[in-house]
């Protein structure tokens, strides 16, 4: 049976205002089909997005691949306002140019000038011939996206074969968007008699001039494509928003995030970036571990002014989600990998892969989606294989992959029972280990095991500090990491009880509060 399709990545209330105009009657747009679906599957998956700017090819309209156009300008020239939309919210550029230099906007408004013609011709999805008022919904569709990217500052003063936008549209007699273009400082165009024939027009456009923008002033300000009706500076470039409950989830598990990471308390904010014009998310990966959990803030604040008073700041402070200072030493998994290595606190294999991905598996309680624990599971066991296939460990393969190889969950692959005293190894000793039927997470060889261990699991059964079975090495880079975290405070104090000199604070105030 077919997975159900997903919902437009859009706030409910523009769909259900977009859908009810006249101008949709008649009109499917593309963000209820499967394909939408698929790409929009795509786009929305933590470890591997797929780019907004991808390209189409539509051979009925003549989209070929050495065009290279991409899905905004198949969404503008068809006049498909809430694809428009939603995959301008995607992170799709708004002014993206194909192989020729054409962008959206020039496709929307040559095709709004060809349906506004008297020649004008179409056929209906239907099979019938297009009427005038199928004509007049398409202009506004296409008016309305003409819009939406003049807003997400296009630029206007492109041409189409040598004719400015502008003048095509004063050709279509377009009067609110020639307003619109003049608002946002399209330079106006000089032929007036060729354009209007009527006195009457020319009069109508010449009053229209007193408000266009001036020479070497800003345009209106950005629109964001959350589509909040705010400008980006008030909106994602202020401050982090939460990610829409309602979107499908980032970590690519299709289901919605409400009852996918949020529920499970990974929590996904957006914000603005402005080198890349786009609103970007961001993924909370470390909020199952307790350590870190509230802190991350203080460290980083901590680390910034012990750094700015010429404190010395151990490098393997700059753990997984928390932020090196400007003059901090760059530290990576590899360097804490052979750190702990050497000290013989990790198992050979697991600092093997460890040094080779950019991320430290740990079991969290299934507070991150299971799609996102599989990726990590798969990528990291991968590693783990290829340190087993070079042949330089004269352990089994079993005897590695126990010691190093994560579990769907990120904890050990091959667990052991968890009864008092009782060692007994899943799939050698046991075929198969059972799971508490509360927790789901402690396992044990039998119900002999699982009652004299009751006394202490049910202290921590289905708490929020409980999670998985971890690996030893798993263990080691935890204790390590919290150590470094209770170093970091210790110095802060130390800090505080012995302030530097005058001059250095005075240096750390101006930097953190120019004037």
């Amino acid at each position: 049976m077919p997975r159900k399709l997903s919902k437009p990545l859009l706030p409910a209330e523009l769909v259900k205002k977009i859908q009810s105009d006249d101008m949709m009657s008649g009109f499917v747009s593309d963000v209820f089909s499967r394909n939408a679906h698929d790409n929009r599957m795509l786009m929305r998956n933590w470890e591997a997005p797929y780019s907004p700017d991808f390209y189409i090819q539509d051979l009925s309209i003549g989209f070929v691949e050495q065009m290279k156009r991409t899905a905004i300008h198949l969404a503008a020239y068809d006049g498909d306002v809430l694809a428009v939309y939603e995959i301008l919210g995607l992170g799709a550029t708004a002014d993206k140019p194909d192989s020729s230099g054409i962008t959206p906007i020039c496709l929307a408004v040559v095709h709004l000038a060809m349906v506004t013609s008297p020649h004008a011709r179409g056929m209906r999805p239907d099979g019938g011939m297009m009427n005038a008022l199928d004509f007049k919904r398409e202009a506004s569709r296409l008016e309305l996206v003409i819009q939406i990217l003049v807003e997400q500052h296009a630029v206007l003063d492109r041409t189409i074969e040598g004719e400015p936008l502008i003048n095509i549209l004063c050709r279509a007699k377009a009067w609110d968007t020639i307003a619109l273009f003049l608002m946002h400082g399209a330079t106006p165009p000089r032929n007036l008699p060729s354009l209007f024939p009527a006195a009457s027009e020319r009069s109508r456009f010449t009053s229209m001039l007193q408000s266009r923008l001036r020479p070497g002033a800003s345009r209106p300000a950005r629109i964001c494509p959350c589509w909040s009706g705010k400008t980006v500076a008030n909106c994602h470039a202020k401050e982090a928003q939460p990610y829409p409950l309602t979107y499908v989830c980032v970590c690519g598990s299709g289901k919605t995030y409400e009852s996918c990471c949020f529920h499970r308390r990974a929590y996904v904010l957006e914000k603005w970036n402005p080198t890349l014009n786009r609103i970007m998310h961001d993924y909370d990966r470390v909020t199952g571990n307790p350590m870190l959990k509230g802190i991350r803030a203080e460290v980083e604040r901590m680390q910034e002014q012990a750094q700015a008073c010429g404190m010395e700041i151990d490098e393997r402070l700059l753990m997984p989600g928390i932020k090196p200072g400007k003059n901090a030493k760059k530290f990576d998994n590899k360097h804490l990998s052979e750190e702990l290595l050497g000290k013989g606190l990790i198992d050979p294999a697991f600092a093997y892969a460890q040094s080779r991905v950019d991320f430290a598996p740990k079991p969290q309680a299934r507070k991150i989606s299971r799609h996102t624990a599989e990726h990590c599971q798969k990528r990291w066991n991968a590693w783990v294989d290829e340190y087993i296939d070079t042949q330089r460990d004269p352990r089994s393969r079993k005897e590695i992959e126990r010691a190093a190889k994560i579990g769907t969950w990120n904890g050990a692959l091959i667990r052991i029972c968890e009864g008092p005293d009782c060692r007994k190894v899943e799939g050698t000793d046991v075929e198969r280990l059972k799971s508490c039927s509360k927790c789901k997470m402690s396992v044990y060889c039998g119900s002999d095991c699982q009652k004299r261990a009751w006394k202490a699991h049910k202290t921590k059964c289905g708490k929020e500090e409980q999670c998985e079975q971890s690996l030893p090495s798993q263990d080691a880079v935890h204790q390590h990491l919290n150590r470094m975290v209770v170093e970091v405070g210790k110095k802060y104090q130390e800090l505080l009880a012995n302030p530097p000199p005058l001059e250095i604070l005075a240096r750390l105030s101006k930097e953190q509060f120019p004037q």
